[in-house]
């Protein structure tokens, strides 16, 4: 398995660095692209260092996708090579993932109608527009809580 993190300069830091680490921490192969590869900058000043440029993503055998949020997200959801890659990955079923912001990147593919996603309140406009099924947090997942519980947010 290898996989691929998304982003752009005003990343949320927690957001990309927990997944990146973890992911590490499996022994799982990380590239971080963004628009151009070089030093970034989170939203609280963080600095991280991308691999890649979206343009040197192709056929580099990732099997998993992670858009983090913050500002860099809604950025992505108006870059063409990031919708390319983001396009690729819900075309060919490979995992996804999406946190916060992060889905305004797949709701620009166009390939959401009728799918279900979660994401920061302020993503629901742009999710409810192109028939995404939002769904909203009902309760927080703890132990004791259990599993967390969606309600649509828009009609479908």
């Amino acid at each position: 398995m290898k996989a691929l993190i998304l982003t752009a300069d005003a990343f949320e830091e927690a957001e990309l660095l927990v997944p990146y680490y973890r992911l590490r921490e499996e022994g799982i192969p990380v590239d971080v692209a963004a628009p151009r590869s070089g030093r970034l900058r989170g939203e609280h000043g963080y600095p991280f260092q991308a691999d890649k440029a979206f343009a040197e993503i192709g056929s580099l055998g990732h099997d998993l996708l992670i858009v983090p949020g913050g500002r860099a997200a809604e950025a992505l959801a108006e870059d063409r090579a990031a919708v390319k890659i983001a396009t690729w990955f819900v075309e060919e079923k490979h995992t996804a993932a999406a946190i916060c912001h992060g889905p305004l990147v797949f709701v620009a593919t166009g390939l959401m109608e009728e799918r279900e996603m979660t994401g920061h309140p302020s993503c629901a406009p742009r999710a409810c527009a192109t028939s995404t099924r939002r769904l909203r947090p009902t309760a927080m997942s703890s132990p004791r809580a259990g599993p967390r519980t969606c309600r649509p947010s828009c009609a479908s």
